[in-house]
């Protein structure tokens, strides 16, 4: 009897172990999980953590995007919100604009009329001016005929408005000067004497009407030097309204010299009134007022 022990080539085989799977089906070699186990082993640390850097990178250049994206609309609304606002404040500053602004105002002519030679201011007053056209014999009867007031004789520069009060000596109210455009100083041959006269145009016919009215009480202490009225015959009429009355079919506002006269045939102190829709004669005769109307309807 041998005393060696059995080969494992001599042991016999083992039987195989039983399968637990159902009859029919196949064990799979391996599974998902198995693989990504296996790359996860077979793949570098460094490799991994590289991956997982740009995973991160990615999720925050998407936060950044979205962000930039919602900051983009909300910048888009506000420039839309500024750009309406603008637009209405320029519609409201426009509209604002133009109720505040003057708007330009057309000059009105006095009409045209035969003139005297110039007259320089720097050189005479008023007074000597009107014993100068007193005397003037050269002057046609019926015919008003304007006075060039300028402010020397080198230049024949006409004077303004506010020169021409300061030359009349007369102070009137701004209203009343501002309503004014132009001012000239007149006179007409009536037959017996040469009267003067002062004729104005207005920018708006109810503004100067209105400024006339509120001048009344003081019209004769203002025109009273450049009409030639002794005003101290007629101290105690200072300050009085004038009376309402028709003349040549004309609506005139008189200051009679009696105001217990007939209004048909009072004598006048001073009266004024429109020959056009925006020109204005201040006399002391109503025949000037008649004739300058005469000549402006002629032309």
């Amino acid at each position: 009897m041998s005393s060696e022990s059995p080969t494992a080539s001599s042991l016999p085989p083992e039987a195989p172990t039983p399968s637990l799977l159902p009859e029919g089906e196949v064990r799979l070699a391996h599974t998902y999980q198995d693989d990504v186990a296996r790359a996860m082993n077979a793949t570098d640390a460094a490799v991994v953590q590289e991956l997982l850097e740009t995973a991160r990178e990615k999720e925050v250049q998407q936060k950044a995007y979205s962000t930039s994206i919602h900051q983009r609309k909300w910048y888009s609304v506000y420039a839309v919100s500024l750009i309406l606002l603008a637009l209405i404040g320029f519609v409201f500053a426009f509209i604002y604009y133009t109720r505040l602004t003057v708007p330009i105002q057309e000059r009105v002519s006095v009409g045209v009329f035969p003139n005297t030679a110039p007259i320089a201011i720097d050189q005479t007053d008023i007074r000597q001016t009107l014993s100068t056209l007193a005397l003037d014999g050269t002057l046609k009867e019926g015919k008003p005929t304007l006075v060039p007031l300028v402010t020397d004789s080198s230049t024949l520069t006409p004077i303004t408005k506010e020169s021409f009060f300061s030359f009349i000596e007369a102070r009137p109210s701004e209203p009343f000067a501002a309503a004014i455009d132009t001012i000239r100083l007149g006179t007409m041959n009536t037959g017996e004497k040469n009267v003067p006269f002062i004729i104005l145009s207005a920018y708006d016919q109810q503004i100067i009407s209105k400024e006339l009215l509120i001048a009344e009480p003081q019209l004769l202490s203002l025109f009273y030097r450049s009409l030639s009225i002794d005003l101290s015959k007629y101290i105690a009429r200072a300050g009085e309204e004038f009376q309402g009355v028709y003349r040549y079919n004309l609506p005139l506002r008189v200051l009679p010299q009696d105001p217990t006269t007939v209004e048909g045939t009072m004598a006048p102190i001073l009266l004024y009134g429109f020959v056009s829709d925006r020109v204005v004669v201040i006399t002391t005769d109503d025949n000037v007022l008649k004739a300058v109307y005469d000549m402006l309807v002629r032309q």
